[in-house]
């Protein structure tokens, strides 16, 4: 945690995602605070932006959504969780394959503060796990808000790929 501090303190900026928001919201200005694993899974991912190749839509995000608590009213917010009205379970079935989400506004999912920024979610496991489009958009406009102009490198590489930066 100091070498991440002094990193800030530097001009450095985080992103946290999902569990690591327990100690990077209580110790850096994300713009929210972590509260903890949601009690809903799956739940889905609103955002703000036009992704690249998405409509305006809710989407279904099956790794764990953590709930969060605005801090910081000059945070920029970039995505909402939306969570289903219930959890299917034996005593409660919808007859789709998840349950449609909740209409009411939903918590903070992709927050942007002076220090970084976190989303709400095990975002890299959902891209590792389901490959979901969505989750890659996501953490692509959370870093471009992060970085703003300071990026060093802007590439069309796809998923993976190597570069290598070497000073001279």
């Amino acid at each position: 945690l100091a070498k991440l501090k002094d990193y800030v303190s530097l001009g450095g900026k985080i992103l946290s995602t999902g569990k690591s928001g327990d100690v990077a919201t209580n110790n850096f200005e994300l713009g929210v605070k972590c509260l903890g694993e949601s009690n809903f899974n799956p739940t889905y991912l609103n955002p703000t932006y036009n992704g690249t190749g998405l409509t305006p839509s809710n989407y279904v995000i099956y790794s764990k959504a953590y709930n969060t608590e605005l801090l910081d009213n000059d945070a920029k917010i970039l995505a909402y969780v939306k969570e289903p009205y219930f959890n299917r379970g034996k005593f409660k079935y919808c007859s789709h394959r998840h349950t449609p989400f909740n209409l009411n506004d939903g918590m903070i999912a992709i927050s942007i503060g002076k220090d970084g920024g976190y989303i709400a979610f095990d975002i890299f496991t959902e891209y590792a796990t389901h490959g979901c489009y969505s989750a890659k958009e996501a953490v692509i406009k959370t870093i471009d808000a992060i970085l703003g102009q300071d990026k060093t490198l802007s590439t069309k590489l796809p998923s993976v790929g190597v570069v290598s930066f070497n000073e001279q």
